[in-house]
This record gives structure tokens, sequence and C-alpha cells, in this order.
């Protein structure tokens, strides 16, 4: 027989099998809240209603019982008077809690399989993450260690929304400790590794627009790769308008007061992709 515990129900003392594949404690990151049980946090193995007038507060079962051993009288989560300490299961809540949690674990696995190699393992690239800001040198560390597309897009919006125009930040020196950090050729490299993502391909092309706005990665970003990279998005995700949005607003700003930065443009096919 598996792991048991006797625990007191409506129909006096009896055993719950408790079966320890079914629900993981720890797989409670990331559920929903009506998956918790208010009194330990934990996912809720057997949600049950109490025995009250008014209180419809949903715990687990095993909470509910270890608590009842200190007071009988109260409900655990909200504080109202219990009529005795008889519960009521809830079969359907406890399927759907089930179905969340595997739910979770096939999609923790399809993103496990689907993991790439994190860009900084793969490329040359060296960081100058100790003279920047803390909140700079995280943003860049992660799009540094991220291992999927989801990860590496969320990352590369995060750069684009520090380097864009915005009166909740300084952006001009973002943009400048940004660049210093090396946050631009993990862009780069970010679009070159995952060139299938249009998500990757558009949000990499709104940061490099952003970085762009200062002079000096300007400079940078009119480097032959680069250039190339954002005009291979453009080709490989023309069904994809928010890729070919971000795509000529990247170019815009690369070669907008740079007379070399447009004939890298030029030279990359950028006219004729356009």
């Amino acid at each position: 027989m598996s792991e048991q515990k006797r625990q007191k129900g409506d129909d006096g003392t009896h055993i719950i099998p408790r079966n320890n594949d079914a629900i993981d404690i720890d797989d409670d990151d990331g559920l929903p809240d009506w998956c918790l049980c208010p009194i330990s946090s934990e996912v809720m193995e057997q949600p049950v209603n109490m025995d009250s007038e008014e209180c419809e507060c949903v715990v687990d079962l095993v909470s509910f019982t270890d608590f009842q051993k200190k007071d009988t009288e109260r409900c655990p989560a909200c504080g109202d008077k219990l009529l005795s300490d008889r519960v009521q299961r809830i079969p359907v809540l406890r399927d759907a809690i089930q179905k969340a949690v595997q739910d979770k674990r096939s999609s923790a696995a399809a993103a496990a399989a689907t993991a790439k190699p994190t860009l900084l393992s793969t490329t040359s690239i060296e960081l100058d993450l100790d003279s920047v800001p803390p909140d700079i040198a995280a943003m860049v560390r992660e799009i540094a260690d991220a291992t999927t597309e989801d990860m590496v897009a969320e990352a590369c919006q995060k750069i684009s929304a520090a380097a864009r125009n915005s009166a909740a930040r300084n952006s001009a020196e973002d943009r400048v400790q940004i660049g210093k950090a090396g946050g631009m050729p993990l862009v780069v490299a970010a679009m070159a590794q995952y060139q299938e993502s249009a998500a990757v391909q558009e949000q990499a092309c709104w940061a490099l627009c952003c970085l762009a706005i200062d002079s000096n990665n300007q400079k940078a970003i009119g480097k032959a790769d680069r250039v190339e990279a954002v005009v291979s998005a453009m080709r490989q995700h023309e069904a994809s308008a928010g890729v070919q949005e971000a795509v000529c607003a990247a170019m815009a700003n690369m070669a907008y007061k740079n007379n070399k930065n447009r004939i890298a443009v030029a030279k990359a096919g950028g006219i004729e992709a356009v």
C-alpha cells in the first residue's frame, strides 16, 4: 500500500491513500491560485468545502485536518465559525487541478525539448556587466542566458523598452549602457540562432531599432553581419506584418544621417527586400 495518512472526514476516521505520483508538491510554481491551498500554499490533492453558513473557502483536506488539531471551531482560511468538522469533497475541482498540473508538466517538457544552448555558450561575445548599472546588467544577462525562443523574445522586448524614448527612464543613457555591456551583439546572435522564430526576429529588430538612436550604437550596428541579419529577417518572414514593420524601423534608424550604413543596407539587399 502507498504511503497513507489517517484523517477525519464526514464519515468518521478513515484512511486516504496518498498517491505521491498524482501531484508533486513542487508543481505549485506557476499554477493558478485556485489550485493552491490557502493554508499551505501547496497544490490541493483533496479540495474540500467546510461546514459553514457563510464560509465558501476551499482548502486541502490534509491541511484542514492538521489545522483541526489546534482549532475545531474556525475556518483555517478566513476565520469564520464552522458548524461542525464535516467536509465535502469537490471531485470536479480535484480533476481540474490534476489537469492543470499535467498541462504544466507537458508545457515544461515541450519547452525543454526545444531548448537551445545559451547565446554565450555558442558565441565569442564578451560582456562587460560590471561597469554598467545592475538593472542593465540583469537585462543583458537575461538574453545571454536564455534557452528558448520565448525567453529570447521577452529579453529582446525588455531591451527595446529600455532603449526607446521614455519619460519613465533615462533612455539615452540606457542605450549607451546596453551597448557598452554587449547587448547589441547578443541581439544579433539571437537573430542568427532563432532564425525560424518570427517573435524573436520582430523583438530583436525593435531592440536594434531603439539602440540605433544612439550614434555609437548606430555605427556598430552598421557592421555587415548585423545589417544582413536584419535584411534576412524581412526575407524569411514575409508573411509576418510585425517582422516587416520592425525591420523597416530598424533599417530606417540604421540609415538615418549615416551614409556608411545606407551603403551597407543597400549591399545587403535591403532596398530590394523592402
